[in-house]
């Protein structure tokens, strides 16, 4: 009889992690989701960003293109790649030697705030505390 308790609670247990981790999940596809939909204008910054002057784009395939001051897409010839883990985002600048990546190509984002036309990030690397709002233009 002490077996069978101890196996269903540890089934309960087991069946609760893996609820936990699936809502985790699917938080950060819905995230993805929202990024991935439209052109996000920058529209105010605490620091100048070189890296996105005046807009990003979220493609599905996870790469990250600039737009100018009229929300067109500005032509790269390197790639630029962005990864989402909870609530932090991260792009990575790939037209600096691997020797600079982390240094100057690495851009990692805390998300304040994300809803379907507003964007709100605080920069941790290579600027921190640096506020970055978007708004989305389409």
């Amino acid at each position: 009889m002490n077996k069978l308790k101890t196996w269903l609670f540890s089934g309960s247990i087991l069946l609760f992690a893996s609820c936990d981790f699936e809502a985790g999940g699917s938080n950060e596809i819905e995230t993805e989701e929202i990024l991935e939909t439209g052109r996000w204008k920058l529209i105010e910054s605490d620091k100048v960003f070189k890296n996105f002057q005046s807009g990003l784009k979220f493609s599905k395939d996870n790469q990250v293109f600039s737009i100018d001051s009229q929300g067109g897409y500005v032509a790269s010839p390197h790639e630029r790649i962005y990864t989402l883990s909870a609530d932090t985002l991260r792009i990575i600048d790939y037209r600096y030697e691997p020797n600079f990546l982390y240094e100057k190509g690495t851009n990692i984002l805390l998300i304040k705030e994300l809803t379907e036309d507003k964007l709100i990030l605080e920069s941790i690397h290579p600027e921190p505390n640096a506020k970055l709002s978007f708004e989305k233009i389409d």
